[in-house]
C-alpha cells in the first residue's frame, strides 16, 4: 500500500524492477502476454505463471464481484526499535525515499502535523518513467494505527499499517485492498503477486535502515495529531 507497493500505501505495486513486470509494460500487455513474457526462467518466474494461470481460469467462472479484479495484500514484521519510533518515521511519507530507492519523490502538500486528511504526492520510478500517486491520510491512532487511500492512474489502493509493541521491538502489519482500474483489473492476480512481493521487499529495507544506528535514523518528530475516533 509501504506505496504498493506501498510507499507505504501500496505506492509501489506498480513500479515493480524489471526483473518483474513494471507499470509502462503492464498498460500495453493483455493477460496471455503478460504470462508468455515471464515464462521460462527462474522457478519464481514459473510459479508466478501456474498462479496466474489459475487465478484467471477461476475468474472466468467467477461472479462480477470475483471478476473485478481487486486483490488483498497483508502481511507483518518486527523492527527493533521502539513504537514511537517507528511509527512517526513510517507516516511520514516524505522519509520513504531515504529507504525505498524506487521512490524518486515524496512531499507532503498538506500543512500541519500529519494526521487524518494529510496528503502526500509521491512519484515512484518504473522502467524509465515515473508513476504518481496522491496518498491521503484517512485513519491516524498515533502510535497504534496509519491508515491511507491511494490513487493513481492504474488503481486505487486502501491501505491500513498497525503498530504494537513486541519484544525486540515494534511489531508492525499491513493490509491493502488493491483495485485495478481498466485493463489493469485483467492482469489482478498478477498485482497481486507482485504487491505482496514488493511490501515485503520495502518494509524488510525500512528495518534495516531503522536498525542501522542505535537512535535510529534522524527525524523531526511530528506534532501529535488528534486521534480519529470516528
Amino acid at each position: 500500500m509501504p506505496g504498493v507497493c506501498p510507499a507505504t500505501s501500496g505506492r509501489a505495486l506498480f513500479a515493480e524492477p524489471a526483473d518483474c513486470v513494471g507499470s509502462a509494460a503492464l498498460a500495453d500487455l493483455q493477460p496471455a502476454s503478460t504470462v508468455q513474457s515471464i515464462t521460462a526462467g527462474s522457478a519464481v518466474d514459473r510459479d508466478l505463471c501456474l498462479y496466474c494461470l489459475r487465478a484467471w481460469l477461476g475468474l472466468m467462472e467467477a461472479t462480477p464481484e470475483r471478476g473485478n479484479g481487486m486483490g488483498r495484500i497483508e502481511g507483518e514484521i518486527v523492527i527493533g526499535r521502539p513504537v514511537d519510533v517507528v511509527f512517526d518515521y513510517v507516516t511520514d511519507q516524505s522519509n520513504e525515499p531515504q529507504y525505498n530507492p524506487q521512490m524518486v519523490r515524496a512531499e507532503k502538500i498538506t500543512p500541519g502535523p500529519v494526521g487524518k486528511g494529510t496528503r502526500f504526492r509521491s512519484a515512484v520510478a518504473s522502467r524509465g518513467s515515473t508513476v504518481v500517486m496522491l496518498i491521503e491520510c484517512t485513519g491516524y491512532d498515533r502510535p497504534t494505527l496509519f491508515a491511507t487511500t491511494t490513487t493513481m492512474a492504474q488503481a486505487d489502493i486502501g491501505y491500513t499499517l498497525r503498530f504494537e509493541p513486541a519484544p525486540a521491538g515494534t511489531r508492525m502489519r499491513w493490509s491493502g485492498q488493491v483495485q485495478p482500474k481498466g485493463i489493469f483489473r485483467l492482469l489482478g492476480p498478477l498485482i497481486t503477486w507482485l504487491g505482496s512481493r514488493q511490501e515485503q521487499r520495502i518494509w524488510a529495507a525500512l528495518k534495516r535502515h531503522l536498525e542501522a544506528t542505535p537512535t535510529g535514523p534522524a527525524t523531526t518528530r511530528p506534532i501529535p495529531a488528534a486521534p480519529d475516533r470516528r
